[in-house]
């Protein structure tokens, strides 16, 4: 079933309620959620449920035109009603089917014609409502198909009269501002008229039998054949850049000109005032007054002879009847032949506007006052100004002052003070200058323009650099399509205004030998940078190296790479895949047997090295500078194919001579002298005939199933998988820890630390912080975490294996999760404090922790008795400390060394 599709927007996620009736009103309500943003809840339920129930659907119209919950001039709000208009439904005993059994009420096709008219009454004014327009217009002729009666089909007929009279008055009103209004968007409105053209002559869409009764008066004619006219003369000559909706309406308007070509030329002969004034209006300056005739010739033309009321001589004029074309002595009146429309000037300039031609040329001129403006073709200037000021500019000449302003094509008829404006030296006569407020353009053919171009241009055409001075006399240059802008300091050097560097002088970047299009920039700190513009390569041979060439792009805006030497690592750093990507390109076309100053690898090693960057892989689709990018890299290899074909025994290598001219040994004669140059290249102990080589077999680390690294993180990772209540060890916990002076009480989150801050740690480091990783572990939720985390502890050789194995004991024992490690705010723990009792260190620890003194305030005492009082109290109170310190130190010493504790765990 042929099914009208939406288009995006708030609509858009009710397709489903347009594409059947067998939804309810209660699923339409039960997905107000889906409800988009812009409209409300009533028009969401409104539109859902108007094709709720296919006996419902001309009621639920009804009710929409009548109210206004539904705005009628939305687009998918006409492609639905349009679906409950236009869709056969299911078939049914009687004459209709089961979708427009409404009409078998004779007053319900009255009911909606007046609405209908109610509606036409109120829009008539506003052309903006062309979609409602449009359903309309629909509705009345569904109203003539579906009817028995009434209305009368002379009631309907009077009706799509009105329709076309306001279609008329639309297309005059659009017409008159499309000519004079200088404001609007002339492609916008075209279109409309497009549209309304179309819809007016939807009005003729009847069966064959009711078209004389629709087309009966010299009024019927006219509207036909000015529609006609309308949509040949505002139809473009390439109609695929016409939207979906305009191409449709054109396509069902030539359908309805061809299904009444027949009864169509006899109304035109018969009505022939109607056609008179049809083309008279389209052409004031005929009088057009008949009589018509068909061309002998056949095919769709209707021919007259008129006169023209200012020249009074005779033309013959041609009418088609069939696709709307109008000839004035052979000759579309209004438009210009086609070698003046597809004048390039023309095009750039005007687009559809049409205008004369003198003497074969172009000539446009412009009169504002009394001031006369005539504009200079860009082929004129195009030598002797950068290409910016020449192809994206219009330029005017004024032909009193000589002054030619340059305005941009955005704006080619509204002069500006900012713009730019070339006029003659009052200072020296014959030389001209182009200036911007206080800006000077420098001239291309002066030695500093040259100067500052040999610089620059070898990352773009010397026709794209500007070169600009300033009052202060300060030189700025740009490199417009890379949009790279420059300024000379007072010393002469060049400085970058995007990177703030300055251009080296020494264009040796350790890289890209070879390569002529780069540009090197320093900083203050000797870091240097270099830019390369993107696009493809002419590679040739340069004595015994290559000459890359880098082949600028056509267009408005060129890319170009930044690339960062790195001095620690030496190498180039990109900053995005696609730079990255080319640096590897320009690696391999610039290799050398010998290898690079800066990263001490010959090109294709390096080129294969980023290849290789785990930066490079990504998950989402490459972009497809990315992919050409790949695909030039892959050129640069060998293409290899077996012949014959199905044997697959011999092959053919085929190698891209121009890209790989630094690896064809053809270059050096014989064979033997490239492999003798190779080995002098690439082996410092030359001497005789090369070595013969030998296969040397690596074995890779993690193939070595017999090393003790590999061993010991087996057993930890076999242990914690089995995750047993006891482990075998050589040693207690309580000796393990008498071995440390110092342990660090610092907590680490293992589960973020890197694989090399995991290998980087000690005992003493990182005792207490796996102690606090293994108390609080389980085996459902840690068994994984702590396989990673003490793998890689074993790998790492730094902490002992039964070490490892007491504290995963924590983990699977459960015994020691209630005994916390001592914190007190220290960062360490010193395990040496203890292990023999010193009197001395056991008061002060004491004392440490005494109570301190207080002063005490009374208000009935003087402040010299206050502070008598207070000094007696602090006396007591250091005598009373010292006897209690003494007398704890005293039960500590006779109590003699404090037992350890005993823990009934096998750690």
């Amino acid at each position: 079933m042929c099914t009208i599709q939406l288009p995006s927007g708030a609509y858009s996620n009710l397709q489903y309620t347009l594409s059947s009736t067998f939804h309810t009103q209660n699923q339409v309500m039960a997905t107000q959620a889906d409800c988009d943003k812009i409209l409300s809840l009533h028009e969401f339920e409104a539109y859902g449920c108007l094709r709720s129930g296919e006996q419902l659907q001309w009621y639920n119209v009804v009710r929409n035109l009548a109210s206004s919950a539904l705005s009628l001039n939305e687009e998918s709000v006409v492609s639905l009603i349009k679906q409950a208009a236009w869709e056969l439904g299911t078939p049914s005993g009687s004459v209709r089917r089961v979708t427009h059994q409404a009409f078998e009420d004779r007053g319900f096709g009255d009911c909606l014609l007046n609405l209908l008219e109610e509606k036409l009454m109120t829009i008539k004014k506003n052309w903006n409502e062309h979609c409602t327009f449009d359903l309309i217009v629909t509705l009345g002729l569904r109203v003539l198909a579906l009817s028995s009666g009434s209305p009368s089909v002379e009631k309907v007929a009077e009706f799509l009269r009105q329709c076309r009279q306001v279609a008329m008055d639309w297309c005059d009103e659009l017409n008159g501002s499309y000519c004079y209004d200088e404001g609007n968007e002339c492609g916008g409105q075209q279109g409309l008229i497009l549209q309304i053209a179309s819809i007016c002559q939807a009005t003729y869409d009847v069966e064959p039998i009711l078209l004389r009764r629709i087309m009966e008066t010299p009024r019927d004619v006219f509207c036909f054949a000015r529609c006609s006219i309308l949509l040949f003369e505002n139809s473009p000559p390439e109609t695929y850049r016409l939207s979906p909706r305009i191409k449709l309406c054109l396509e069902n308007a030539e359908r309805i000109r061809s299904l009444s070509r027949s009864q169509m030329v006899c109304m035109l002969m018969k009505y022939q005032s109607g056609l008179n004034h049809a083309i008279q209006s389209n052409i004031s300056c005929l009088e057009v007054s008949g009589p018509w005739s068909i061309c002998p010739e056949g095919g769709s033309w209707v021919a007259t002879v008129t006169s023209n009321s200012i020249q009074g001589f005779e033309q013959r004029l041609h009418f088609n009847y069939l696709t709307g074309e109008l000839l004035v002595n052979g000759n579309p009146p209004g438009r210009l032949p086609t070698q003046f429309t597809s004048n390039a000037l023309y095009r750039r300039l005007f687009g559809e506007v049409h205008f004369g031609m003198r003497s074969g040329n172009l000539l446009i001129k412009t009169r504002k006052g009394s001031q006369i403006l005539q504009l200079i073709p860009q082929d004129v200037l195009e030598k002797d100004f950068p290409r910016i000021f020449v192809s994206e500019s219009f330029h005017w000449l004024d032909l009193d002052t000589g002054v030619v302003e340059f305005r941009p094509l955005n704006q080619p008829w509204k002069p500006g003070s900012r713009n730019w404006h070339l006029s003659f030296d009052p200072c020296v006569p014959n030389k001209m200058v182009m200036q911007q407020d206080s800006k000077s353009l420098v001239d291309i053919r002066s030695p500093l323009f040259t100067e500052l171009a040999r610089i620059l241009k070898v990352l773009d055409a010397e026709e794209e650099i500007v070169v600009i001075q300033a009052p202060a006399g300060t030189l700025e240059a740009e490199i417009c399509r890379l949009r790279l802008k420059f300024f000379v300091e007072a010393d002469g050097r060049v400085v970058s205004k995007e990177f703030g560097v300055l251009i080296d002088v020494n264009q040796d970047v350790g890289c890209f030998y070879g390569l002529k299009n780069k540009l090197v920039l320093i900083d203050p700190f000797n870091n240097k940078s270099v830019i390369v513009p993107y696009g493809d390569s002419i590679v040739t041979r340069e004595d015994h190296h290559v000459a890359v060439n880098i082949k600028f792009p056509p267009g408005n805006r060129v890319k170009y790479m930044h690339y960062s030497l790195d001095q620690h690592l030496q190498l180039l750093r990109g900053s995005y895949p696609l730079a990255i990507l080319y640096q590897a390109y320009l690696h391999a076309l610039t290799s050398f047997p010998v290898p690079d100053n800066l990263t001490h690898r010959s090109g294709t090693e390096e080129a294969l090295r980023i290849l290789r960057q785990e930066s490079l892989r990504s998950s989402f689709p490459l972009p497809n500078d990315c992919i050409k990018t790949l695909e030039m890299i892959a050129a640069l290899t060998p293409h290899r194919d077996f012949y014959p074909r199905h044997l697959r025994v011999m092959q053919t290598v085929m190698w891209s001579t121009e890209e790989n001219l630094h690896l064809l040994p053809g270059k050096y004669g014989s064979i033997k002298a490239c492999r003798c140059r190779n080995e002098q290249l690439r082996s410092s102990d030359f001497s005789g005939p090369p070595a013969l080589s030998t296969k040397n077999t690596y074995i890779s680390r993690d193939r070595d199933i017999t090393s003790v690294r590999s061993r010991d993180v087996y057993d930890i990772t076999a242990l914690i998988r089995d995750w047993p209540t006891t482990v075998d060890h050589s040693s207690t916990l309580v000796a393990t820890m008498r071995q440390f002076k110092n342990v660090s009480l610092v907590s680490a989150d293992f589960s973020r630390s890197s694989f090399s801050e995991i290998l980087a740690q000690s005992v003493q480091s990182s005792w207490v912080a796996l102690y606090e990783a293994c108390q609080s572990s389980s085996r459902a939720r840690h068994t994984y975490f702590l396989i990673s985390l003490f793998s890689t502890l074993a790998f790492g050789k730094k902490i002992d294996q039964s070490i490892l194995r007491q504290l995963l004991e924590v983990a699977f024992s459960k015994k020691c999760q209630n005994i916390a490690v001592p914190r007190d705010s220290m960062i360490s723990l010193n395990l040496t404090l203890g292990e023999h009792l010193v009197l001395a260190q056991v008061e002060n620890a004491i004392g440490g922790s005494y109570h301190m003194f207080t002063r005490t305030n009374n208000s009935y005492l003087t402040p010299a008795q206050q502070a008598e009082s207070n000094r007696k109290a602090e006396a007591e109170w250091e005598e009373q400390k010292k006897r209690d310190v003494q007398l704890c130190g005293s039960h500590k010493e006779s109590s003699g060394r404090a037992k350890l504790p005993i823990f009934h765990l096998n750690i």
